[in-house]
């Protein structure tokens, strides 16, 4: 008499209704081309970290992308810049408020109501500067003399 093969069935990728599925079988493979100082300096921080280099590059990921502003940082008064658009440029930060130029004065919006009222008149004397951003750093890819914020 032949003996029978045990066949062993491949566990199902479908997770049970209601639970999910780990992040590692969501993660979708990226490939990441570094200079070699970079990757010896990330190495020694992850290995610091007692974290793997693909954590420490996701954690990047995950903290700076809700923050990044497609542009180029522009001071507008001391401390205060506003982002325009430039194409290879990313500003990381926060967004603020309004900024208006009003009799030779960079204001806040606050500021600004305070001083003319709401809304802000449609007034020549008026300048908007744009918004005012919180900038913690910049990348500039355009192919110009990099500079720092």
């Amino acid at each position: 008499m032949a003996k029978k093969k045990s066949i062993k069935k491949k566990a199902s990728k479908k997770s049970p209704k209601g639970e999910h599925e780990s992040a590692i079988d969501k993660s979708t493979p990226f490939t990441l081309r570094l200079k070699p100082d970079v990757y010896k300096k990330l190495k020694s921080v992850a290995e610091r970290a007692g974290v793997s280099m693909n954590q420490l590059v996701q954690g990047f990921c995950e903290a700076t992308v809700e923050s990044v502003l497609v542009g180029e940082a522009v001071p507008i008064n001391k401390g205060n810049y506003t982002v325009r658009e430039t194409p290879g440029c990313l500003a990381f930060g926060t967004f603020g408020n309004s900024t208006y130029r009003y009799n030779g004065r960079d204001m806040s919006e606050i500021d600004m109501i305070e001083e003319v009222g709401y809304p802000i008149p449609d007034d020549p004397s008026i300048e908007d500067l744009g918004f005012s951003a919180d900038i913690w750093f910049g990348l500039d890819f355009s192919g110009r003399v990099f500079r720092r914020y």
